[in-house]
């Protein structure tokens, strides 16, 4: 996750939702973001997570802090909806143990 989302949310107020899906059947591409194109007929899942808001005064380091806790937020959501669908090891992320 880029750091935009944490600086709009800390300059207006709005809280950050974290929001990911999954589908099976799938192809996912080994790329950074985890795209993935749901073939026809899949069975597709949303799920979004707790909100985030920024504090307005919050430093470089706070920041940094809440965009990690997005990042993981999303993580977490994505692997969970993975698995509801039956993904397990390089299925839910091809970079992994790079």
């Amino acid at each position: 996750m880029q750091q935009g989302a944490v600086e709009l949310s800390r300059l207006n107020g709005a809280a950050i939702i974290p929001v990911t899906n999954s589908a099976r059947p799938r192809r996912l591409f080994d790329s950074w973001d985890r795209f993935q194109v749901p073939h026809p007929f899949a069975r597709i899942v949303v799920s979004y997570g707790e909100p985030l808001l920024v504090p307005h005064d919050a430093g470089k380091d706070e920041r940094e802090r809440c965009r990690l806790a997005i990042e993981e937020r999303l993580r977490r959501l994505t692997s969970g909806l993975d698995e509801s669908l039956g993904y397990r090891g390089p299925d839910i992320w091809p970079h992994e143990g790079r």
